[in-house]
């Protein structure tokens, strides 16, 4: 048995390790855990793998227990009151917060389709920009600008 960062027993599988509370969980259920499902330690002893002291919780949930007595963000109210009910963030509210982390000036976006269009590549815009070559693939998808108000 080994301790995963000193915090979790893992177990030896087939292929490699498991971490333990993730195995005795599924092993009462009945089912493999879903990736979306978190174990909750109840008496916050991560080394105390009793089913009577593991919850099976959404990571909003999670998120949630371990913030108790903590000042919550507006935006994390509202991200904990979707997941309640249930609700995937729609495509507009995914946009939102991607424009509020935007990197570019419209300016900028303009250089980096026209460089593109003229045949350089992505990591040398990114290297130039200093961002990841993957940022100028998303911009040059439109991912998170709106890329006709650009052109």
């Amino acid at each position: 048995m080994l301790l995963k960062r000193k915090r979790y027993k893992q177990v030896r599988v087939p292929g490699g390790y498991r971490l333990e509370h993730r195995l005795v969980m599924e092993r009462h259920i009945g089912r493999p855990l879903l990736r979306t499902e978190h174990i909750h330690h109840i008496n916050e002893d991560h080394l105390d793998n009793r089913i009577e002291n593991l919850q099976i919780v959404s990571i909003a949930e999670h998120n949630a227990i371990h913030r108790k007595g903590k000042p919550l963000s507006s935006e994390l109210k509202q991200k904990l009151s979707l997941a309640k009910l249930g609700v995937q963030k729609t495509t507009e509210t995914r946009m939102r917060m991607r424009q509020s982390k935007l990197k570019f000036s419209v300016e900028q976006l303009r250089d980096i389709l026209k460089q593109v269009e003229s045949g350089v590549s992505k990591a040398k815009i990114a290297a130039a920009y200093g961002v990841a070559r993957t940022t100028i693939q998303n911009v040059c998808r439109g991912r998170y600008y709106d890329l006709k108000s650009v052109l």
